[in-house]
This record gives C-alpha cells, structure tokens and sequence, in this order.
C-alpha cells in the first residue's frame, strides 16, 4: 500500500508540474567524445521526464507481478505434503534401516 501510494503521489507530481507548463529541458545532444556529456544522465532524463508514464506503468506492472508471485508462492494447498524437520533430525538408523537375511538363489 505504501509502495502503491508513492507511485500516486509521483505521478500527480509530474501532472502538477506538467499543468503549471513547466517544459523539462532537453537531453544532451547524442554525440560521442563530447566533455561532460553522460549517456546515463541522458537516458535517466528521458525516462523521467518523456517516458514517465510508461516507465511508471512498467514498475506498476513489475511489483504487481512480484506481488502476484510471493502469494502463489506461500498459500496454503490442500494434499500438499510437509517435511517434519525435528522428526527427520530425531531419527535413529535402526529404526530406520532393517537387514534381511535372504537365502541365496541356485542357478537353474
């Protein structure tokens, strides 16, 4: 819920700010060799300003997904079967293990 209603909070930001007809600024132009110039501020300033709403839908979609995983992962099914870790632990071998005398077989 907290993580949901962050996202909604930075979204009615962006649409706040994008209301008041404040342009985000341009990202650097693409050169190679160019002093000061970062292709990771570039791609961080086009995603945040450009392509918010699809990189926001795409987190949503994301933590949905992860959400939907973990509660697959820990529900409780009927017939399931469990280990009984103190019972494997308390064990002794010869309760576990029973040697058979067998007569051996004659070839025919």
């Amino acid at each position: 819920i907290v993580v949901a209603l962050l996202v909604v909070i930075e979204i009615g930001s962006v649409v706040w700010v994008k209301s008041l007809g404040v342009e985000p600024t341009a990202p650097a132009a693409l050169a190679t060799g160019v002093e000061g110039y970062s292709n990771t501020r570039a791609l961080g300033e086009l995603m945040y300003t450009k392509f918010i709403y699809p990189f926001e839908l795409a987190a949503m979609l994301l933590l949905l997904a992860i959400v939907a995983a973990i509660t697959l992962t820990m529900r409780q099914r009927r017939g399931a079967k469990q280990q009984d870790i103190a019972a494997q632990v308390a064990v002794r071998p010869q309760d576990r293990v029973r040697l058979v005398k067998m007569e051996e077989e004659k070839d025919a």
